[in-house]
C-alpha cells in the first residue's frame, strides 16, 4: 500500500477515534460550564450525536420533532427516544401544537440552552484554530486540500 495512502487512513482513524464519551470537545465544553451545575453533570453523560441534536434544536427550536430525524441524520425512532430522554432530563420541553394536536414540538430550556451555547463557543473555538492553520498556506493549496476531502468522503467500496 501505497505510505501516503496509509499515513492518511491512519490519520482519518486517528481523527473518529477521538470522538468518544471523553474526547477532547467534550471536556472543552465541561470546562466552559463548569459553574453550572446540571447541565455540567448532564453533559458528561451526553453522546456527541445527543449534543449535536441539541444545536440542531437551539438553531431551529422551537421545532416540530418530524423535522428533526432529516435535519439530524438520526432515525425517527432514534430521536423520538433522545427527545424523551431530553425531557426526562429538562433539557428540552415538548408540547403540541395548538392547532394540531398529534404534532409535537420542543423547545431547549435553560439548561439545555446552557449545553447548546457550550458548544456554540467550542464550534467557533474550532473555526478559530482550522482558520489559523489554513491561513498559513496559500488558496490554491486549500482549494487542492478541500477537493481531496471531498474524493475521500464520497468515496465508495
Amino acid at each position: 500500500m501505497d505510505e501516503n495512502v496509509n499515513t492518511i487512513i491512519n490519520y482519518i482513524g486517528d481523527m473518529l477515534n477521538r470522538d468518544s464519551i471523553n474526547d477532547e470537545e467534550k471536556l472543552w465544553m465541561e470546562s466552559h460550564i463548569k459553574d453550572h451545575e446540571k447541565p455540567y453533570n448532564l453533559l458528561k453523560k451526553l453522546k456527541t450525536s445527543d449534543i449535536h441534536l441539541i444545536s440542531i434544536i437551539n438553531l431551529k427550536g422551537p421545532i416540530s420533532v418530524k423535522k428533526l430525524p432529516k435535519l439530524s441524520k438520526m432515525s425517527q425512532p432514534t430521536v423520538s427516544r433522545t427527545i424523551k430522554r431530553f425531557a426526562e432530563n429538562d433539557i428540552l420541553n415538548r408540547y403540541y401544537k395548538v392547532q394540531n394536536s398529534k404534532e409535537t414540538v420542543v423547545a431547549l430550556t435553560i439548561t439545555g440552552k446552557i449545553i447548546a451555547m457550550a458548544h456554540v463557543d467550542l464550534e467557533k473555538q474550532i473555526y478559530k484554530n482550522l482558520d489559523n492553520i489554513l491561513s498559513s498556506y496559500p488558496k490554491r493549496d486549500v482549494d487542492t486540500f478541500i477537493e481531496i476531502l471531498n474524493k475521500i468522503k464520497n468515496l465508495r467500496v
